[in-house]
């Protein structure tokens, strides 16, 4: 039943899991091919500093590059918590939808778990 005031939706517990189970797969597919692209981008950054500083350019020597954080083990923990549930059904809120059924790649927030 879907409760539009509250913005809550009840799931399946066994559906959740499936659907928890795929995405952890899809994350850590995108972490790994992100955690690539991170080391070329850094190994990049750090050849140009270093080309600009031994030419004695260092006013741009800084190099920040944020890496992707891995959410596995939070992943690991709601499938294990779901799968403990003597619950069959499990009411989500809007926001715990999004991170469950909605995930979208590693640029989303994902840090509601």
């Amino acid at each position: 039943m879907l409760n539009m005031r509250s913005q809550s939706v009840n799931v399946n517990r066994n559906e959740l899991i499936s659907a928890l189970k795929a995405n952890l797969a899809i994350h850590q597919v995108e972490l790994e091919s992100a955690n690539r692209d991170y080391k070329e981008l850094v190994i990049n950054e750090l050849h140009a500093a270093l080309d600009r500083a031994t030419h004695g350019d260092f006013s741009k020597v800084e190099v920040s590059i944020k890496k992707h954080q891995s959410h596995e083990k939070d992943f690991v923990e709601i499938i294990e918590m779901m799968e403990m549930s003597v619950d069959e059904t499990i009411n989500l809120d809007s926001e715990a939808f999004r991170a469950y059924f909605k995930m979208n790649g590693l640029g989303s927030n994902h840090s509601t778990f």
